[in-house]
This record gives C-alpha cells, sequence and structure tokens, in this order.
C-alpha cells in the first residue's frame, strides 16, 4: 500500500481527508470525489483533478486514474502499477517486513497531523467567516505550517487571503515581512511597504528628530508618519475593499500598526509631541467609531493638524467653517494651504450625508473637479460620484 497522503478540496472550502491513493481509486469508484475537486499531497500545490497537465507534473500517480486512460473497472490495476514490487530472496522479504512496520508508524503519525491540519483548516475558515477572529488567529499562532501552507497556496486558495490578512495585523509583535507582501494589494494610497508594528517603531523612532522643523515650519513632507497623520480616518472606516474582513482594507490594518507603535513609544516631553499625540488619538477614535469621537473639539493650539481633527469631527457646515476660522490670520504655510483641501473634502462628506438624510440639496455643491487628495492620494469618487449625479438630476 502507498504511504503518500493527500488532501482532498471540495468548493475551495471544505477539507476531506488525508486519504492514500488506494483510498481515493474507492472514493471515485464509489463517485465520491470527482474531477471537478482539487489534490493536494504534503506541502504540494492544490491542483484540480481535471487539470492533466497539473496533475502529470505534480502528482503522476493520478493521471491513468482520472484521465479516462483506464476504464473504472480496472483502476486497482492502475493503483498498482504505482506500487513497489518486491523481489524473491528471504532476505529481501525480511527488510520488506521491517520497511513496512517502519512505514506503518510513520504513515500512522503523518495521517494523525494531516487529519489535524484539515480540521484545522476548517475551523479557522468557520469561525473567520463568522467574525470569531479570535478563535481563528488563535489555530493560526500555534500551527506555523498551517499558515505556510495557507500563503503557499494562496494562487490557486483565493479563499483564505481575507483569513491571512486578518493575521498578518491581528498579533504583529512579531515581524511577518513575506506576509506583508503576500496579503497587500495595489493601492494609490501612499504606504510603507511593511506595515508591521515593528516596522512602524523604526519609522516613528527615526522622525522625532525631525517634528520640530516640520510643525514649526509647517511643511508637507513625504515621510510616511507625515503621511499617515493626514489620513482621514472617517474615509477609511467606511471603506470596503474585497477579500478585506478585519481590518477592511491594507491601510486600515497599516495605521493600526502605526498607532499600536506610537502608544509603546516614549515621547519627548514637549508641544510637537503633544500635537502629533493629540492628532492621532483622534483618528484611532474615530476609526474605532467610539463615543467621544463625536465630542465636539476644542483645538489646543491653532496647528493645522489639531484643526483637521476640529473639521473631520464636524457634522454640519456652520460648525465645518467654525473649524476653518482658526486658520484665518495664519501664514499661508504649506500645511495651512492644504488644510483649505481639507475643508473642501469634509464639506463634500457633510453636503453628501444631509441629502443621504433628509434629500436636501439646499447647500450650494462645491466644485467636483478633482477626485483625489493632492497630498496622501485618498480617493473620494464614491462621494464625488454621488454629488456629481444628484447634480445632473438637479438641471
Amino acid at each position: 500500500m502507498s504511504n503518500k497522503y493527500y488532501l482532498l478540496r471540495r468548493n475551495q472550502e471544505t477539507f476531506v481527508g488525508p486519504h492514500n491513493l488506494s483510498e481515493l481509486v474507492s472514493l471515485y469508484k464509489s463517485k465520491r470525489c470527482s474531477t471537478n475537486d482539487e489534490v493536494s499531497g504534503s506541502t504540494g500545490p492544490w491542483v484540480y483533478l481535471r487539470n492533466r497537465d497539473e496533475l502529470e507534473k505534480h502528482y503522476p500517480e493520478m493521471v491513468g486514474i482520472f484521465h479516462g486512460a483506464v476504464p473504472k473497472e480496472n483502476l486497482v490495476s492502475a493503483y498498482e502499477k504505482y506500487e513497489p514490487k518486491p523481489r524473491k530472496g528471504s532476505s529481501f522479504l525480511t527488510l520488506t517486513l521491517v520497511a513496512v512496520v517502519l512505514l506503518g508508524v510513520a504513515a500512522a503519525g503523518y495521517y494523525s497531523y494531516y487529519r489535524r491540519q484539515s480540521d484545522a483548516l476548517n475551523r479557522v475558515m468557520r469561525y473567520h467567516r463568522a467574525q470569531d477572529y479570535s478563535r481563528a488567529m488563535n489555530i493560526m499562532r500555534t500551527d506555523a505550517a498551517l499558515v505556510d501552507k495557507m500563503r503557499a497556496s494562496l494562487a490557486s486558495a483565493k479563499e483564505w487571503l481575507p483569513v491571512l490578512r486578518t493575521f498578518a495585523f491581528w498579533d504583529d509583535t512579531k515581524p511577518k515581512p513575506a506576509l506583508m507582501v503576500a496579503i497587500r494589494e495595489q493601492s494609490a494610497v501612499k504606504t510603507p511597504a511593511n506595515c508591521s508594528r515593528a516596522s512602524w517603531r523604526k519609522i516613528w523612532r527615526a522622525s522625532m528628530s525631525s517634528w520640530e522643523e516640520v510643525l514649526t515650519q509647517q511643511k508637507l513632507i513625504s515621510a510616511h508618519w507625515s503621511l499617515l497623520l493626514s489620513w482621514d480616518t472617517l474615509w477609511l472606516r467606511e471603506r470596503t475593499v474585497p477579500n478585506w474582513h478585519y481590518p477592511n482594507s491594507y491601510e486600515h490594518g497599516c495605521f493600526l500598526s502605526a498607532y499600536n507603535a506610537f502608544v509603546g513609544l516614549s515621547l519627548p516631553d514637549n508641544s510637537f509631541a503633544t500635537v502629533i499625540r493629540e492628532r492621532i488619538m483622534w483618528q484611532a477614535r474615530a476609526l474605532a467609531s467610539t463615543s467621544d469621537s463625536h465630542r465636539t473639539i476644542h483645538p489646543s493650539s491653532a496647528s493645522p493638524l489639531l484643526v483637521w481633527n476640529c473639521m473631520e469631527q464636524s457634522n454640519d457646515l456652520k460648525t465645518l467653517d467654525a473649524c476653518r476660522r482658526i486658520l484665518k490670520n495664519a501664514r499661508r504655510t504649506p500645511l495651512v494651504i492644504y488644510s483649505q483641501e481639507k475643508y473642501h473634502w469634509n464639506r463634500l462628506r457633510i453636503i453628501a450625508a444631509q441629502i443621504r438624510k433628509d434629500g436636501s440639496t439646499n447647500s450650494s455643491i462645491p466644485s467636483l473637479a478633482s477626485r483625489t487628495d493632492s497630498y496622501n492620494a485618498i480617493d473620494y469618487s464614491d462621494i464625488v460620484g454621488y454629488l456629481v449625479n444628484i447634480n445632473s438630476q438637479k438641471k
């Protein structure tokens, strides 16, 4: 009997096995598996049984069985051609018996391992779909081989992508740069290639020496920490991106890593650190939609970063205008000029929300020529497209 074991996957969802080759023959003869199922052996890739070329490349022992070269009534003999043919002789028989015993012990352990892995995969998928992320992640944290198997099979098993994305950000105290690359999708928003907590800890520490210069001269710089502080976390909270469950996007996960890294820092005792802390703490509350994110904010200073907090917490145009007036007499620095753009995006947000709530179109709709933030590349096409449609209905 062959001692190689295989898993079957049905509908890219349910796992069956492990089974050895003779058991697969029995399943196929009794029509309990079909060529629409996928097979994986040990650490090999998932291959559809109907895909003759891939099957021949990775599991040649199955080609004659599943591709019509052998009638079903002769499947057993087709299977047997892959089995070793013992030679005559007592010494060979003795060695064969010893080998069979040893292989039987190994096969039992292998079978048990594969059975556990199959059960673990099914439980992870079930918990993740039920949004019981803690249970799903606890299983993955204790089974590195399971995570490696899922990552290696991403090309043929896209349903594992949301699970791996949750895992990458769930417990990012240990760097997972290879996994970060595997789960990232293309996005115009400027983010680090590795958004782990460890990576952000380095970014924050390296940035401290430039906080005073940036905030005093009110510069717009291309550093990741500065870009992140400009992110509209209300926009981030409402996003829906395919194959992301929790977090709801790479940017969402990236912000969570940046925030968790920041709160673990020993901050200098100065007003610049205070401004940055107030900004990122507001962003975290807004992203979590906590009750105190809706309270009226009175900026502790006229720093543009804190005026952004004021704008983003505004739910009506009167409050939003009051926030903008804080910078009325400020120098025309890059941050102050960009704050006008921040005002524009928040104005669109409030007008769209008012129309959706009561159908009111009394407020004049600002220019809709641009759809993308000029600094951080956040795309506001959903809001702009909605207002463009409203404008066309009014004409």
